[in-house]
């Protein structure tokens, strides 16, 4: 029996020696996987990657930022807009201007044949002769009052309707100015003659294009309907309409992108934000004022803005469409001579462009960022046919 003992306690110290000493086993298949991961080379010439538009670039620090979109439409800046009315209902006798055509403030667009204008200014004509004669009587009245021929009542009275011929006069002149007449064109009242003092000369009060017009010679022109609408189309806004759930992300002075559909697009920022919300749309509105002298802005046009809602500074990240899975890894095509390095890479945050990359990459190396899915192919190509 304690032979038999002894023999087994033998029996026992030889195995743990044996497990001691001998090296771990490991799983093939695992270390073979991980060693392609680590270290597989794609065969990929200069030349294909150029003629498959494969492109590089190097990785480096960046900006991931929380972008906000929102639905916008282009429209006029409303106080670059003009309802052109007439002052005074008149006959058309002429319309200069079409639609398209550009006027400068001031211009004269049209004129009519007003009879409350020839009223106006005739009302303003017998008020200045009415004064002129005033105060011609009231200096002789003057002369003969200091000489003592004249009474003071007399002198107080030709005083007095001077003062009033004066004041009768002054409204006479407002009157005319509330009609759109210019001072200068008012002094040279005394020097038109009788027949045009029924000519209202209509006028552009900004410059502008002419997006509508309503008026044809010979008919009547009411001042209550808009004979031309002017509009300055230099500056636009973007009419933005932002969602209630992004509205604590929007604040007036951010940034913002405006772009259109056919690619086109300018930063600009938020001048106002509306403090409401429709209760209908559910929507806030926000305006942004655009650079329009090239005229690349269409009032009415539909577009689209992105708000930079959040910047976030990573040390190294590379463009999103660039990593892909491969058996549940994250890897990137690294840049190598005659081809790419399939290295795993283990991402951190990441915006809709842009993903950080914590390991697994080095600041400055060149990796695959456009028409990677090639190259992805390629691989997945080339592994079918090593295990064929």
């Amino acid at each position: 029996m304690k032979r038999f003992l002894t023999v087994l306690a033998a029996i026992a110290g030889c195995l743990l020696t044996a497990y001691f000493l001998l090296p771990p086993q490991t799983n093939d298949a695992d270390e073979e996987d991980d060693h392609d991961h680590e270290h597989h080379f794609l065969a990929f010439s200069q030349e294909l990657a150029e003629a498959n538009n494969i492109g590089t670039e190097q990785a480096s620090h960046g900006v991931l930022r929380q972008l906000v979109r929102a639905p916008a439409q282009i429209t006029i800046i409303s106080d670059q807009k003009a309802h052109v009315l007439p002052k005074a209902s008149g006959i058309a006798i002429a319309a200069y201007k079409n639609l398209g055509e550009t006027v400068y403030a001031g211009e004269i667009i049209a004129i009519l044949e007003s009879r409350e204008m020839a009223e106006a200014k005739s009302n303003y004509l017998s008020a200045l002769k009415k004064e002129q004669l005033a105060s011609t009587a009231f200096l002789r009245e003057k002369n003969l009052y200091e000489k003592n021929v004249s009474s003071t009542q007399e002198f107080y009275n030709a005083e007095s309707a001077k003062n009033e011929a004066a004041i009768e006069r002054e409204l006479a002149k407002q009157k005319l100015h509330t009609l759109g007449l210019t001072a200068n064109a008012i002094d040279q009242l005394p020097n038109e003659a009788p027949e045009k003092l029924r000519i209202y000369e209509l006028q552009s009060p900004i410059a502008g294009k002419v997006i509508s017009r309503d008026i044809t010679p010979g008919e009547m022109v009411a001042n209550d309907h808009p004979a031309f609408v002017i509009a300055d189309l230099s500056s636009v806004w973007a009419e933005i309409h932002v969602f209630a759930k992004d509205k604590l992300l929007v604040k007036e002075g951010q940034p913002v992108i405006i772009s259109t559909d056919d690619g086109q697009s300018v930063p600009s920022r938020v001048v106002y934000l509306s403090p409401i919300i429709d209760p209908e749309t559910r929507t806030s509105t926000a305006l942004v004022q655009l650079d329009n002298t090239a005229e690349i802005w269409y009032p009415g046009a539909f577009v689209q803005a992105e708000f930079i809602a959040d910047e976030t500074p990573v040390p190294l990240m590379v463009k999103k469409e660039s990593i892909h899975t491969i058996d549940g890894v994250d890897v990137l095509f690294i840049t190598a001579a005659d081809g790419f390095e399939v290295r795993p890479v283990t991402k951190g945050r990441s915006d809709e462009e842009h993903c950080e990359v914590i390991s697994g990459l080095n600041p400055g190396e060149e990796y695959a960022c456009k028409n990677t899915f090639l190259l992805k192919a390629d691989l997945k190509k080339e592994e079918a046919e090593h295990m064929d």
